[in-house]
């Protein structure tokens, strides 16, 4: 089972190819995204086979790039105020051991589209 999460995430959720097409699609495409987020999750709490490696990988793949995070928050800010916030509770529930500036900037993003979500409230 694990070989074969792992094989999908490298294949869709950080292969640049599946992102890009799923940029096509503006609005929809990144609720996609963030929708990955949410699947990993469950994956993780319910067999406990995710990997720490996966999770930097996501935030390497949709935070720490400032051209597709930003893209992100265009189309969708509730999408990224969610992937964010889904990192934080792995974190949280000891899914997910963060590097400290993996979870420094994933707390930084969650914290930045709070902020800017409760203003356009």
């Amino acid at each position: 089972v694990r070989e074969e999460m792992e094989r999908l995430v490298r294949a869709r959720l950080m292969n640049p190819a599946w992102i890009e097409g799923l940029r096509r699609h503006g609005y929809r495409g990144a609720q996609e995204m963030s929708a990955a987020f949410d699947v990993l999750f469950g994956w993780d709490a319910s067999t406990g086979l995710v990997s720490d490696w996966v999770y930097e990988g996501m935030v390497d793949t949709y935070l720490r790039d400032p051209e597709l995070r930003r893209w992100i928050k265009e189309q969708n800010p509730w999408a990224i105020h969610q992937m964010s916030e889904r990192l934080l509770e792995a974190q949280g529930r000891g899914m997910w051991k963060a590097k400290p500036e993996s979870l420094r900037l994933t707390q930084k993003v969650y914290l930045e589209m709070e902020g800017n979500l409760e203003r356009t409230m």
